[in-house]
């Protein structure tokens, strides 16, 4: 969570200066400066995303300690090989089921109580697309990436919808955001936003 605040905020300040460099007339060397300074006072300031860094206290190589690591690898090797699969997926619960015979078949793991905490946690894909993809197939997830390019293009010169749409596509990068009926309900609410607004700057 902290790190994707931190890359949507650094999101939202490089659209504010790819949309107002012409009024505020800034040089483009300020503004890698300023998005160094940013990054540096995001990890100085905050011990949330520092720590992700650590595990018990000593500096590890922190990608081995993110949990999508393992999920998506599993997720890459559960992928189809049937044609019809991969056209319209093995469904939701099949796709749960081969990632939990995933993690249980996985040696890499830190230790057995890691291990054991994917395969009672039952992850899923942690990626809204690969989710698509695995459990409803091709011609789904290819539906979603075209809504995706629509919005970017229809709304493309109003900032305030892109940095939506741009935030919306960074969660679901991470996220199963529609499994949960709650995420369902945010995604149409901030969509409801985007809509409202017009296609130009006006």
């Amino acid at each position: 969570a902290a790190r994707l605040s931190t890359l949507s905020v650094l999101l939202a300040v490089v659209l504010s200066f790819f949309y107002f460099s012409k009024k505020i007339k800034i040089p483009y060397q300020w503004i890698i400066v300023a998005l160094g300074v940013l990054v540096v006072l995001f990890y100085g300031l905050s011990d949330n995303l520092a720590d992700r860094f650590f595990l018990n206290n000593e500096k590890i190589n922190f990608i081995i300690a993110e949990p999508r690591y393992y999920i998506w690898d599993c997720a890459y090797q559960i992928f189809p090989s049937e044609t019809t699969q991969f056209l319209f997926g093995q469904g939701y619960e099949n796709t749960e089921i081969a990632l939990v015979e995933c993690y249980q078949q996985k040696e890499n793991f830190l230790d057995a109580e890691h291990k054991q905490w994917f395969i009672d946690g039952r992850f899923n894909t942690h990626n809204q697309f690969l989710d698509f993809f695995l459990s409803q197939g091709f011609i789904v997830v290819f539906l979603s990436i075209c809504g995706f390019a629509y919005l970017l293009l229809r709304y493309r010169k109003s900032f305030f919808a892109i940095g939506l749409i741009g935030s919306l596509l960074l969660f679901f990068m991470v996220e199963n955001v529609l499994t949960r009926q709650v995420g369902s309900i945010l995604t149409a609410f901030l969509l409801c936003f985007v809509f409202s607004q017009k296609d130009d700057n006006n």
